[in-house]
């Protein structure tokens, strides 16, 4: 319970104070939090671009997620995306589903906390040119 008052969030909330909640909500199951788009690649226009974060953990379970939604959500009241959560096997596994945002993310991020596990992550051009066309 006192974890949970201390993740009191507000709508202006910056990458800082997301960083330390994330840390806060997922302990040493945090593996990386990870700015990108146009953040990343330094096309940020202020009041008019949001800020996309990726953040890499072990393992996801109900308390976790208990934990993330008010963090999330107030993050989400600032105008920016929810964090896109994936547990580590997941962000191996998933260059397929999500070609575009894995090019994307593999061209230009920005490492915030931890270390992102690259060692075998590949964007098949035939995945994103599916991906393309079904845009």
């Amino acid at each position: 319970r006192r974890l949970e008052r201390e993740l009191v969030t507000m709508a202006t909330m910056n990458l800082n104070s997301l960083v330390e909640q994330l840390r806060a909500v997922y302990g040493a199951d945090l593996v990386a939090v990870v700015l990108y788009g146009s953040a990343a690649r330094g096309e940020h226009v202020a009041k008019h671009s949001d800020l996309n974060v990726l953040v890499v953990v072990e393992r996801i379970g109900m308390d976790h997620l208990r934990k993330e939604a008010p963090v999330a959500r107030s993050w989400r009241e600032g105008g920016n995306p929810p964090p896109l959560t994936l547990t580590r096997a997941e962000w191996m596994g998933s260059t397929d589903i999500f070609p575009m945002e894995y090019a994307d993310i593999l061209a230009h991020h920005k490492v915030l906390s931890g270390s992102l596990p690259l060692d075998g992550v590949r964007v098949d051009a035939a995945h994103l040119r599916l991906q393309l066309e079904h845009e």
